[in-house]
């Protein structure tokens, strides 16, 4: 996670080809994939799900009751509302 919200690509992508985990299965913090999603890195996010070993339950994990695409929204959603101000 560290490495996706400074936004290392490389780094990102070595711990993931390392086997690193791409979600937090507990729920109880953002992992990298929500991470990417929240801060609109759409390249590493579509990374980590083509390289996960369960996409399918990566794309449906939870954090805080959202799943990464609810996460990108929500940051689309309040960048938005700068822009209007």
């Amino acid at each position: 996670t560290i490495a996706v919200h400074n936004r290392n690509v490389e780094c990102a992508q070595l711990l993931i080809r390392r086997g690193s985990s791409i979600v937090d299965p507990t729920g109880q913090t953002a992992g990298p994939l929500h991470t990417a999603a929240s801060y609109g890195q759409l390249d590493l996010v579509q990374y980590m799900i083509a390289h996960a070993s369960d996409p399918i339950t990566a794309i449906n994990t939870a954090h805080r009751g959202c799943n990464p695409l609810v996460s990108a929204g929500r940051r689309r959603k309040k960048e938005s509302k700068k822009e209007k101000k």
